[in-house]
């Protein structure tokens, strides 16, 4: 699929995946988007988000903007994915005709930026929580 996808390998522990994902969600969810959670694999998650003003009103009950946190060899996977999917997790046919208004509402809005510093900053304030102890 013709989108923008980023991928970042962060240096924490699998087990933090549900954390991270919890921090995401609530995040994102504070600013006003829809989120849903889906297992992927043993303890990975994936992350669908979607925004009724920005996304749904243009494409209907599609995704603009997937993230995935899955664990790679005692670190963690985070991928992001911009483009509109229908609940099959199909890439939509639509997605030629509208990828040209869907990167630019997702660039204006940062989305993958925000994911990883979200992600990041949770790392962090584990690690610094952690060597407290």
């Amino acid at each position: 699929m013709d989108g923008i996808e980023t991928s970042k390998l962060l240096d924490a522990n699998p087990e933090l995946i549900p954390q991270v994902c919890s921090e995401i969600e609530s995040e994102f969810f504070l600013k006003g988007y829809d989120i849903c959670v889906s297992p992927y694999g043993r303890i990975g998650k994936e992350i669908s988000i979607t925004r009724y003003g920005e996304f749904r009103r243009l494409f209907g009950n599609m995704t603009a903007f997937k993230i995935w946190l899955i664990p790679d060899e005692g670190r963690i996977l985070l991928k992001t994915s911009v483009g509109l999917y229908d609940k099959k997790d199909v890439p939509s046919i639509w997605s030629t005709y509208f990828m040209p208004l869907t990167r630019r509402l997702v660039r204006q809005c940062k989305l993958n930026e925000k994911a990883l510093a979200i992600a990041t900053s949770t790392i962090q304030e584990y690690k610094v929580t952690n060597e407290l102890i």
